[in-house]
């Protein structure tokens, strides 16, 4: 499976990275975009409630800066930056690190008005950014009839406090998703795979009722869709193996006990 995915990978043209770019920062705004997109396209107006960006954003008390970033937006330049910031809250929810970008709205801004020297500085991660918004409608075009239903993002599970709060990317209705952003040939891993894996796993209630994944290549422009029973011969039972290895070798974390209290009410 893993050689098979490589192969067809490796023959796709790839969207370059601009010089300078901020790869992590990047990666983490092209999954805000695509939920963002599939929010729109599926009509789920509450595709971003509790996702990570949302918490983060309360915990900094700059909830402004968040209901800004989900809007939508007049240019593909405008759309990356708001991508950017919503990837940089995302990232202070798991980290409590405080990423550059974000500054700005720390000091009050409730906009992207902002300097030219602010964006001169981002300039080469906008661009890169935008390049790949620009082809994630066409990208996902290739598996939009095989997926349906509301967004969540960022989902967890029972489980996720014994690993450190682990979440998934995106979920659309049943399908799993993993978004990776990386100009690599052939960049699907066992590590990759194992992880999309797991967050099947984790969800021992079968609170999502998963039963497809994707593996969505945004610089490959390529999408991989996998049902699940194809994965799986008795996802059950290996769920039932899952947890009781967890439980005996994990203890809980404290960040994501942390993040627990900044979600909003169901």
């Amino acid at each position: 499976m893993i050689t098979n995915h490589n192969q067809l990978l490796e023959n796709q043209e790839i969207i370059r990275p601009v010089d300078g770019v901020d790869f992590p920062l990047v990666g983490n705004a092209i999954a805000k975009a695509l939920a963002k997109y599939l929010g729109s396209i599926y009509e789920d107006q509450t595709w971003f409630t509790n996702c990570l960006a949302q918490v983060g954003a309360k915990a900094l008390k700059i909830e402004y800066a968040f209901d800004y970033c989900i809007k939508n937006s007049n240019s593909l330049e405008e759309e990356a930056l708001k991508c950017m910031v919503l990837g940089a809250l995302e990232n202070y929810a798991r980290s409590r690190n405080i990423h550059e970008i974000i500054q700005p709205f720390l000091q009050g801004e409730k906009t992207l008005q902002l300097e030219p020297e602010y964006f001169k500085k981002w300039l080469s991660s906008i661009q890169d950014t935008s390049q790949i918004i620009g082809i994630v409608p066409r990208t996902w075009q290739t598996v939009a009839n095989q997926v349906s239903g509301n967004i969540t993002c960022n989902a967890s599970y029972p489980l996720s406090q014994y690993l450190g709060g682990a979440d998934c990317q995106i979920i659309a209705g049943n399908t799993l998703i993993d978004v990776r952003t990386t100009a690599k040939k052939r960049p699907f891993s066992l590590e990759n795979f194992y992880q999309q894996i797991s967050y099947v796993l984790l969800d021992s209630n079968d609170t999502y009722t998963i039963n497809q994944l994707v593996w969505f290549y945004s610089r490959q422009q390529s999408v991989f869709f996998y049902p699940t029973d194809k994965i799986f011969r008795d996802l059950q039972a290996t769920r039932e193996e899952f947890k009781k290895m967890i439980l005996d070798n994990y203890h809980t974390n404290r960040l994501a006990e942390q993040n627990k209290c900044l979600y909003l009410p169901q």
